[in-house]
């Protein structure tokens, strides 16, 4: 079996693609501040891309396959470590995981020589990254979910309460209440958009039954 292992002209310029791609989106990760940062995701890239070109190099006519099928399995991993749960059950790294998912991907498709295909998704990751700070943001506004105490001298506003939030479209949930010296304290989650809490909250800090609104 013959293998190539001379360095080819467009080798190089698979590995210096990869590079810079893996740079670029390793940028963003690395100004927001996240695990994988610049050189983790411009080594994933460059990795994923060198294996590609040696997995063409060393296999046959017909396995030319044979160490990239590897990379995902290997990728994984990596991607495993960058998932974690904190002390109250929540969840967070998925998006890095993912990233780094789609970069070893991208990585792969430089290596196999579809360099156009693979910047033009480079590019999408990019932007959509760039982009969903924005988005994320208009649908926080559009439904947020806070927990709201409120304490106030009248029993009888504890129907009120529920009614008023009623008729400003929320969804009181998690309801709870308990009594404190000569006040009640009123506890929710109210799901809804962002101006109709504000607007919600408003109109309780106006009622003179009111002692205090936290949020």
């Amino acid at each position: 079996m013959h293998i190539n292992f001379l360095m080819e002209e467009q080798d190089v310029s698979k590995l210096i693609v990869s590079a810079i791609v893996g740079a670029s989106i390793g940028l963003e990760r690395e100004y927001r501040g996240k695990p994988a940062g610049f050189k983790t995701m411009m080594l994933i890239c460059l990795g994923s891309t060198l294996f590609t070109i040696f997995s063409i190099k060393l296999g046959t006519d017909s396995s030319h396959d044979r160490i990239a099928a590897n990379i995902i399995t290997g990728i994984g991993f990596i991607g495993a470590g960058a998932i974690f749960k904190d002390r109250e059950n929540m969840v967070s790294g998925l998006t890095t995981a993912t990233i780094i998912w789609i970069i070893s991907a991208i990585g792969m498709g430089i290596g196999s020589g579809e360099m156009l295909f693979s910047v033009i998704t480079a590019a999408m990751v990019l932007l959509l990254m760039l982009l969903s700070p924005l988005l994320e943001k208009r649908v926080a506004a559009m439904h947020k979910v806070r927990t709201v105490n409120i304490t106030f001298t009248q029993t009888t506003k504890l129907d009120e309460i529920a009614k008023k939030a009623t008729s400003f479209g929320l969804k009181p949930q998690k309801i709870k209440w308990a009594k404190n010296h000569n006040s009640v304290i009123y506890s929710c989650n109210l799901s809804g958009n962002e101006a109709t809490l504000n607007r919600f909250f408003q109109s309780l800090m106006d009622d003179p039954a009111v002692e205090k609104v936290e949020m």
